[in-house]
């Protein structure tokens, strides 16, 4: 089973070590960078399937390291800032926010749940014992069999 790849930039040790910590725990792959620019050749390097970045990373205008790596890869971004923040970041590209100190729970299953959209796979909640999604699907087909095929009564 492929694992997946996280990129985490992050300038602050202590926050990049949970984050990093805390999605190995969760079975990834972490790659990490201080800043935007090790960030971006990291993109480029090891092809993450997702991205945890830290808001504060910028100097410059605030939007700036979210639309670079927006328009280095589509890979899906998790923003990790204050609170007040969150709006503005999310318009600036980011898919999720999470506040800091962020609850680690909670952003691996922000995680999870963007992968396997991303990934068009089996929800996690869908064990492949229970067959949810299977069920959804046959019942779709055969509710879309009915409509089509019953059609106007003369």
């Amino acid at each position: 089973m492929k694992r997946e790849r996280i990129l985490v930039i992050v300038r602050d040790d202590g926050l990049a070590s949970q984050l990093g910590d805390a999605l190995r725990q969760a079975g990834y792959r972490v790659w990490r960078a201080r800043d935007e620019v090790d960030g971006l050749k990291k993109l480029h390097r090891a092809t993450p399937d997702l991205v945890v970045m830290e808001r504060e990373l910028s100097l410059v205008k605030r939007e700036d390291h979210f639309s670079r790596i927006r328009q280095a890869s589509y890979v899906p971004i998790i923003a990790v800032g204050d609170e007040q923040d969150a709006p503005e970041v999310l318009e600036f590209c980011a898919d999720a926010y999470v506040t800091k100190p962020p609850n680690l729970r909670e952003l691996t299953a922000r995680v999870r749940a963007m992968l396997w959209r991303k990934n068009g796979a089996e929800p996690p909640w869908d064990n492949h014992n229970t067959g949810i999604t299977r069920q959804l699907n046959e019942h779709k087909e055969n509710t879309e069999k009915t409509f089509f095929t019953s059609g106007p009564k003369s």
